[in-house]
């Protein structure tokens, strides 16, 4: 847990050692598989976009779900780096400040033989909660359109 502090404070310096104290114990006995937290980087510190949960809890609309799958790399020092986009329904100013969040994220690296190790294909699914009223209870919101690599003019 002080390993956890120390990094979700911006500290791998001092939590590095720390988790790979914790490493050595969890890799004999009972820990050395799916007890083991440090067989894999886990999320320390993730902060959602303000926007993306506006809707939630608003009885006055419905909110409409867009997701977004994100691929990519937790450095030994627990950072993310080269955020790729797997899949997305969201529009290109939701995607642009999810992404901004989870390059900012902070993870526990994986730990191989006591070693902290770069894990390349870390996915994250993010959620964006877009609000919308209902003035038919029928009707269905349009889509968003898809982020694209290419510019389309509307």
């Amino acid at each position: 847990e002080l390993g956890d502090w120390y990094q979700a404070t911006s500290r791998p310096q001092l939590a590095i050692p720390l988790y790979a104290e914790a490493s050595q114990f969890f890799s004999t006995g009972e820990f050395t598989g799916k007890g083991n937290p440090l067989v894999a980087p886990r999320m320390i510190f993730y902060r959602a976009p303000m926007a993306s949960r506006r809707a939630i809890g608003n009885t006055s609309t419905q909110p409409q779900v867009r997701t977004t799958v994100f691929s990519f790399v937790v450095s030994e020092r627990g950072a993310t780096q080269n955020v790729q986009v797997v899949s997305t329904d969201m529009d290109e100013g939701q995607l642009s400040q999810s992404r901004r969040a989870i390059s900012r994220a902070i993870y526990s690296p994986r730990f191989e033989n006591g070693q902290a190790v770069r894990t390349e294909g870390v996915q994250f699914t993010s959620d964006w909660y877009e609000e919308y009223r209902v003035a038919d209870p029928n009707a269905v919101p349009k889509p968003a359109t898809p982020a694209t690599t290419s510019a389309t003019s509307r």
